[in-house]
């Protein structure tokens, strides 16, 4: 084994056993997986393609993430490869661990041919593998399949886990531009959600798509001096003049009240 081989298996098992120690300290896994890619995409996607077919659940996971890690520092030449490489060991996955991380790597390829895998998972038994579809599906839908992804952000918005409802209305909401019908009533759907995050999130996408029915929603969330950052960004984008005296009773210097201030009074 050649000295530069020898080193990226080390780095590789250095992440994958910071991860068993310590599974949510992002940057003790993650530094390894960086230095390896950095080291070369070649030989890590290499390493990555061995590793995807590993007994052991953990290793696989590692696999994938260090896919997500060549993606991110070698940009657009890799993303072929990553994408195709994870799509095509994807149906023969069923650890919840690793489809996480899987659908993550292949959101972030960006690559539309990413969309099928992310379809057949978005209705996995699995809670965690959902929420991590839903944050993914809005990063692959460029291809000609997009209605269909967009369809499964809408059933994913009604999802019974909270932080999938949420992840998937902000999708459909804010991530994307697209406004329909369907769309329209997904996130008015949400406006009666028990769930403050994803009730959040269904009044910004409404405010965006400038719905008039957003406007009473923002209003009431103002006069409870409770507003948080979502509801200033979907006051500026109803740039609605009757929340003008709502947001004079905030501070004008906090940079998004300011925002939402100038666009209200704008259209005054």
């Amino acid at each position: 084994m050649s000295e530069l081989a020898d080193e990226t298996v080390r780095l590789f098992s250095a992440s994958v056993h910071a991860y068993r120690a310590e599974p949510y300290d992002d940057d003790a896994f993650r530094d390894p997986l960086l230095r390896l890619a950095a080291g070369g995409a070649g030989a890590a996607v290499d390493l990555a393609r061995t590793r995807l077919r590993d007994d052991d659940a953990v290793v696989r996971a590692a696999a994938c993430r260090l896919l997500r890690v060549v993606d991110e520092v070698g940009g657009d030449s890799g993303r072929e490869e990553v994408a195709a490489l994870l799509a095509d060991v994807a149906g023969l996955e069923k650890e919840p661990e690793v489809l996480c991380a899987m659908v993550e790597a292949l959101g972030g390829s960006g690559r539309p041919h990413a969309l099928p895998v992310l379809l057949d998972l978005a209705a996995h038994p699995d809670g965690d593998v959902r929420h991590q579809v839903a944050a993914a599906l809005p990063e692959v839908l460029a291809g000609p399949d997009r209605a269909a992804g967009v369809a499964a952000l809408i059933r994913l918005s009604a999802d019974t886990e909270p932080h999938v409802r949420d992840w998937a209305t902000h999708g459909l909401g804010t991530r994307l531009d697209a406004d329909t019908e369907a769309i329209r009533a997904a996130l008015w759907a949400r406006t009666g959600d028990p769930y403050p995050p994803a009730f959040e999130e269904g009044v910004h996408g409404l405010a965006r798509r400038r719905d008039p029915r957003a406007a009473a929603l923002v209003a009431a969330a103002l006069a409870d001096e409770g507003a948080s950052a979502l509801t200033f960004s979907s006051a500026a984008a109803l740039g609605d003049p009757s929340l003008v005296p709502l947001l004079e009773a905030y501070d004008r210097d906090d940079p998004l009240v300011a925002a939402a201030l100038a666009a209200c009074a704008e259209h005054g």
